[in-house]
């Protein structure tokens, strides 16, 4: 990508942002089932459950700016 304005350079920003949180919300996922205890998939959860809204969030961002 050609980074020649800062529409382009708030664009690379908010797929960067987008592909690091889905990522993260997957291996969130496989730490909670692969946790040692109850408390600390739970709280594994819960943090994925809150990054898959970001994602959301930033899907609708792109709708938005089409």
């Amino acid at each position: 990508m050609n980074i020649e304005t800062l529409e382009d350079s708030f664009g690379f920003q908010l797929q960067h942002a987008y592909y690091i949180e889905r990522i993260h919300a997957e291996l969130l996922a496989e730490m909670a089932a692969d946790a040692a205890s109850d408390d600390l998939a739970e709280t594994f959860a819960t943090h994925r459950d809150e990054t898959e809204r970001q994602v959301d969030r930033l899907e609708r961002v792109f709708a938005a700016l089409g």
